[in-house]
């Protein structure tokens, strides 16, 4: 019989890649559940992903599509890139003054929290991935590329303050998934044990690229405890 997951995430189970030749976002054509769709024959999985979704937009979303349809074993949760991230332009406009998250981490969390208890509320099994490691550099060369970079590094001082506030929001995710019993996919740990794991990103730092989109279906299968 086969397992009905359904996925909540953003761009990164969406498939989204950065391609840098036509400097756009695409889909890829083999992402990640693309291939466990086809190698996995027993996994069956409906796709909630958005491209920029935080965890305040799928919470709302979620208890809509549940309210009209439960009919899953398994729901995967995967937020928080979007929720750690910065308005730059603001920033950049703005150097001297407090900036908060998209998504404050007390929020975030609370987000998450809910959006557990509103799974199991219709018997489906939550599962939660923390977030894969990002390039600062990469990143910080990406966003900031039609803004003001020293104005930006006023307020940031470090570039890789940007990778410890995503560091930030996947530990919060682990310590999450240990409080309320949830299985954890841990992406993060896996990718940092590849010593290329830069490799693994596309040139904005942030996006899985094919070769990193098909370690993580690896990784999936090689945890298929999370879906039974």
């Amino acid at each position: 019989m086969k397992r009905k997951i359904v996925v909540w995430g953003d761009s990164l189970l969406k498939g989204v890649i950065y391609d840098e030749p036509s400097r756009r976002y695409r889909f890829l054509d083999h992402s990640c559940l693309e291939i466990l769709g086809q190698s996995q024959k027993e996994w069956s999985f409906t796709n909630l992903s958005q491209f920029g979704q935080t965890s305040d937009r799928a919470l709302t979303k979620m208890k809509e599509k549940l309210r009209e349809d439960h009919d899953f074993d398994i729901a995967i949760i995967e937020l928080g890139g979007n929720d750690c991230d910065f308005d730059w332009k603001q920033i950049a406009e703005n150097p001297k003054v407090d900036h908060a998250p998209k998504i404050p981490l007390s929020e975030f969390r609370r987000n998450l929290t809910e959006m557990v208890n509103e799974i199991r509320s219709y018997g489906i099994v939550p599962v939660i991935t923390n977030l894969p490691p990002i390039n600062a550099e990469r990143y910080f060369k990406f966003l900031s590329a039609n803004l003001n970079p020293d104005q930006i590094l006023v307020w940031l001082q470090d570039v890789n303050n940007i990778y410890r506030t995503q560091e930030m929001y996947s530990l919060e995710l682990n310590d999450l998934a240990r409080e309320l019993n949830v299985p954890l996919i841990n992406v993060r740990t896996e990718l940092l044990r590849e010593r290329d794991y830069n490799d693994c990103l596309c040139s904005d730092g942030i996006h899985l690229n094919a070769q990193g989109h098909r370690r993580l279906s690896d990784l999936i299968i090689a945890r298929q405890y999370s879906f039974k």
